[in-house]
């Protein structure tokens, strides 16, 4: 072989090191580029998870203090309803109403 071939080979050899070399620097920051990128969805999404924790704990809040027996109490009281003193039961084994 002549000394111009070999130089060929050699410098065909040392192309393809430095290409094979290059892709994986590449892939390294693609790869990088993917990881970093779904990190920062992934603490964006954990972020609104807490958000609606917390909302979700004072809507809970709410809806406890506008059910709680007071609440319904006072409602009741300021739309005119009042409690009744005198309590009629109708027992299920005497009739209410009678035929003569």
């Amino acid at each position: 072989m002549s000394k111009n071939k070999r130089q060929i080979k050699v410098s065909l050899k040392l192309l393809v090191a430095l290409l094979m070399i290059g892709l994986f620097i590449v892939n390294g920051v693609v790869i990088t580029l993917f990881s970093v990128t779904m990190s920062d969805k992934s603490i964006t999404l954990q972020r609104k998870i807490e958000e609606l924790q917390e909302e979700n704990r004072k809507v809970a809040s709410e809806l406890y203090s506008k059910t709680s027996l007071q609440q319904v109490y006072e409602k009741s009281s300021s739309l005119g309803f009042s409690t009744s003193d005198n309590i009629l039961y109708i027992n299920g084994e005497e009739p209410v109403a009678e035929l003569r």
